[in-house]
């Protein structure tokens, strides 16, 4: 997701170096793929890159936790619709290694 206060940072860049931060932005938000900025001659776009990339990790981390709230609600539903007791939570990860998967 890209907020608009990020437009704060961008507002210098060319429209290159936008193009060049999106793509970054998309191979890090889908494939975690660092992008190779130089210090020396992208200063900018590292700048912004450092705004922007905690605001990506952040995003994908609660993505990550309303998954793990879904699947543990659907495992409940369908535990009880089998007259069975669901686990709590935490055993429920531990049992299905939950947090191993991502």
């Amino acid at each position: 997701m890209i907020y608009f206060e990020t437009k704060n940072c961008i507002k210098r860049l060319d429209l290159e170096e936008k193009g060049r931060l999106l793509d970054a932005i998309l191979d890090y938000g889908e494939n975690h793929i660092e992008p190779n900025f130089s210090e020396e001659e992208d200063i900018a776009l590292c700048v912004a890159w450092d705004v922007i990339c905690p605001r990506i990790d952040n995003d994908a981390h609660r993505y990550f936790e309303k998954c793990i709230s879904a699947q543990y609600s659907n495992y409940c539903k369908t535990a009880k619709s089998e007259g069975k007791e669901p686990l709590p939570r935490g055993e429920w990860e531990i049992k299905y290694s939950i947090r191993n998967r991502s």
